[in-house]
């Protein structure tokens, strides 16, 4: 199986949806939905707003231990 080196691990869904205190099935439905266009709730926002922090935070290490 080829891994795809630009896309992150599943570990950071996991963690943001932890962290938040939803179902891995909240995360799932906020990607469809905010692909298709349509309206978020709030906990799907708060999960992709968490999804984002986390997967910035790891760029951010990543680039500080290339320099």
């Amino acid at each position: 199986m080829k891994e795809n080196k630009n896309k992150p691990g599943r570990g950071y869904a996991a963690t943001a949806c932890r962290a938040i205190g939803v179902s891995r099935t909240v995360y799932e439905t906020a990607k469809k939905k905010h692909r298709m266009g349509e309206s978020l709730t709030v906990n799907e926002l708060a999960v992709l707003v968490k999804y984002n922090e986390l997967i910035e935070d790891a760029k951010l290490k990543l680039e500080s231990l290339k320099n």
